[in-house]
């Protein structure tokens, strides 16, 4: 499993819940909505959940938190999952 990138923040809105971070390596390609993710939070709980839309506002680099963010995506509010700051998402292929 590739890392996508790690979060830096999390947000929940109306539509579902939203994770942007930063990836050490610019050139890792974005996700696309319906692609199956792993989350792996630093408290070793892991989630695998699809993704139901990408943020390519957050995708032009940038400044949050004194950190580079070049990742957001959001999760469907009805999964049952739990995104943490310092969490890995991870692709499933």
């Amino acid at each position: 499993m590739n890392l996508i990138f790690t979060v830096e923040e999390t947000f929940v809105s109306d539509s579902g819940v939203v994770a942007v971070g930063f990836t050490p390596d610019p050139d890792t390609p974005l996700p696309k909505k319906a692609d199956l993710v792993e989350i792996r939070n630093p408290d070793r709980s892991n989630f695998r959940v699809e993704i139901d839309d990408v943020d390519l506002t957050f995708s032009n680099r940038s400044c949050f938190s004194q950190k580079t963010v070049n990742r957001a995506v959001r999760f469907s509010k009805s999964e049952a999952v739990r995104v943490m700051a310092r969490a890995e998402i991870r692709s499933c292929v």
